[in-house]
């Protein structure tokens, strides 16, 4: 009897970006519509839970640029002790863009660094990540 194996690649189609900035989410979202045009507006927030069952709430932003077919998501990694994506310890917030050939994700890096509340900006690679499913979550 013949044994098959299948192979998945975790091929995502989107790039992750981390923010380490001293603001609150709001503020940042306010500050990132203001520089670079983009208009981020509150959703319900992800929630997460703990090892202990108790069910933390992340803020999510989103904001979709039809004329570039792009979308982004903003979500906050840190929440007390709670972290979205707990490998990324320096991020306070983690923005999601999806794939687009008219996005450029080191243009966007360098756009990011000059905000003033932002204090570093940073790619994530996901195949570093262990729970990178849950970045499903905003999908």
């Amino acid at each position: 009897m013949s044994k098959f194996v299948l192979d998945l690649d975790d091929d995502f189609p989107f790039e992750v970006f981390g923010i380490a900035a001293t603001t609150k989410d709001y503020r940042l979202c306010w500050s990132l519509n203001k520089e670079l045009g983009f208009g981020f507006k509150r959703l319900n927030p992800l929630s997460v839970y703990s090892k202990q069952r108790d069910k933390i709430d992340h803020g999510f932003f989103f904001y979709e640029d039809e004329a570039l077919q792009v979308k982004y998501r903003l979500i906050e990694n840190k929440v007390g002790a709670s972290k979205f994506l707990p490998e990324i310890v320096k991020a306070d917030f983690v923005i999601i863009v999806d794939e687009s050939p008219a996005f450029e994700g080191d243009k966007f890096l360098d756009e990011m660094k000059k905000i003033r509340s932002v204090l570093m900006a940073f790619r994530i690679n996901l195949d570093e990540l262990k729970f990178k499913d849950n970045i499903l979550l905003t999908a």
